[in-house]
């Protein structure tokens, strides 16, 4: 018994000190006092410096558990990515197994109708129509056909000729051609033209013979020269034809009757005179040297009426006659020396000299060496005003509705068919970037506004002291069991140790 009792006192005081301390932790919650006199030891520790261990905790946490950088890498990790990637996977198997269109699927997202289709077709129609016509824009559509039609002009010739249908070419050339030349206003053009280039030369004081290619005169009296013979018979039988005949008869008979005594003039009868008048010029005429004589003669003639003043002759004709002459000869022009022939084989050589250049913008600077500025300028001017007229704004609308009417009435499933494998890694690798740029550059700033020392501590301090020691005695409980049990067992050692003490002693 002198060693019992004395272990069993030491093990229960030690139990309840650690039972009694354990409590003293929580417990009282609020401060006591005795007649207004402040009670020791109340209240509990933690009740009493629960600011200071919230703020401790907050600290500990904020600092060391839960840092900007330990959450910016949490955020990063394989664990988050794959969950992204679960993520979209699963959303995209909605999208692609679903029957609903766009428009639905939004609507539906907003529990209401958000999505005005005819409003969505204005605002679309206004941007791009504003959007095209933005001078940046106008500019690099210009761009791209003028280059692309500098590089068309720099191909061969025979290329472009390979992709017509050159009768039907020709065929149609042929018909703008005759319908030109039998237009009135074509007609009446080219006879203003004439009777332009006529009156200008009314107005100089030059000949025939100024106007008048050299060569043409040349050739004129080489051919009178040439084709004497035939003058001759022209001459002889102009004489023989019954007009000059009468002529000629009435002229010698009136000489007759004038000059010659009239018993004399009964022998000299005009048919007589008639006859030998042919058979002498007849004989005249078959010689050579009597014909180069009457070449002589012609193209003496022909040079006297070369020196002929244009201004006189033209002057002397009445407009009225001018103009008669002049529609004259451009309808003559028109009908017999720019005919069907001449009109066909102008075609095939103009045909055949334009397959023969190295490109179409060789043919083309024959006639302007600096068409490319000028073809700019026209293709700027046509495109502006195609851009900014009601035509292309009513065709952008039209096309504009056609296509969200189109795909508005589509279901997710129809619109994504055939894409889904691309969408799917299109949207991965979009959401996957989206989230690393916003980790890179606002996940810090967000750790920092939300403060995790403070969140800690303020739900800390929001803690009931209670609710605190029930989780912590829940937590802790088979701990704070031993140690109460550790304080028996230290107090019934010590109780042992005092008789033994006492014997030594």
């Amino acid at each position: 018994m002198k060693f019992i009792m004395p272990t069993i006192m030491g093990a229960i005081i030690g139990y309840i000190t650690n039972w009694l301390a354990i409590k003293m932790l929580f417990r009282p919650y609020e401060e006591k006092r005795i007649l207004g006199i402040k009670l020791p030891f109340t209240p509990g520790l933690i009740p009493k410096e629960k600011s200071r261990i919230a703020r401790s905790v907050g600290d500990a946490i904020g600092t060391h558990l839960l840092s900007k950088e330990t959450m910016v890498e949490a955020l990063c990790s394989e664990k988050m990515n794959e969950h992204l990637n679960t993520w979209v996977d699963q959303k995209m198997d909605g999208l692609i197994a679903c029957e609903d269109s766009p428009i639905q699927n939004i609507n539906k997202y907003f529990n209401k109708e958000v999505i005005d289709l005819n409003n969505i077709k204005s605002i679309l129609n206004e941007k791009i129509f504003a959007k095209i016509n933005e001078e940046e824009i106008k500019n690099h559509i210009s761009s791209i056909i003028f280059n692309n039609l500098c590089i068309q002009l720099k191909s061969k010739p025979e290329n472009l000729m390979k992709d017509l249908d050159l009768n039907k070419c020709i065929h149609i050339l042929k018909c703008k051609i005759d319908d030109i030349k039998s237009s009135e206003d074509f007609n009446y053009g080219l006879s203003l033209m004439v009777k332009k280039k006529i009156d200008e030369l009314s107005s100089r004081s030059n000949t025939l013979e100024d106007i008048l290619p050299e060569s043409l005169k040349v050739y004129g009296k080489m051919y009178v020269y040439e084709h004497r013979s035939e003058i001759s018979s022209i001459v002889k039988e102009s004489i023989k034809s019954p007009e000059m005949e009468y002529k000629i008869k009435h002229a010698i008979a009136q000489g007759i009757s004038s000059n010659v005594n009239p018993l004399v003039a009964m022998f000299l009868t005009p048919d007589n005179l008639y006859s030998k008048f042919i058979s002498f010029t007849e004989d005249y005429l078959d010689k050579d040297s009597s014909q180069k004589d009457l070449c002589s003669f012609i193209n003496g003639i022909l040079d006297k009426l070369l020196q002929t003043d244009i201004g006189y002759m033209i002057n002397s004709i009445s407009e009225k006659d001018k103009m008669y002459i002049i529609n004259s000869f451009t309808s003559s022009l028109l009908n017999n020396i720019i005919d069907d022939e001449v009109v066909d084989k102008s075609l095939y050589l103009l045909i055949k000299n334009i397959e023969n250049k190295e490109s179409i913008d060789e043919i083309i600077r024959t006639f302007d060496s600096n068409y490319e500025e000028k073809l700019k300028i026209f293709i700027d001017k046509k495109l502006d005003k195609i851009l900014s007229g009601e035509d292309f704004k009513n065709s952008i609308a039209s096309l504009i509705s056609k296509v969200v009417d189109s795909y508005a009435k589509k279901s997710m499933k129809e619109l994504l068919n055939g894409y889904e494998e691309k969408i799917r890694l299109m949207t991965k690798s979009f959401v996957e970037n989206m989230y690393n740029r916003f980790i890179e550059n606002e996940a810090v700033e967000i750790i920092e506004i939300l403060n995790i020392k403070k969140i800690v501590e303020d739900n800390i301090n929001a803690f009931d002291v209670a609710f605190a020691e029930k989780i912590i005695l829940e937590i802790a409980s088979k701990e704070l069991s031993a140690i109460t049990w550790f304080g028996a067992l230290l107090g019934g050692l010590i109780g042992i140790l005092t008789p033994l003490i006492s014997l030594i002693y």
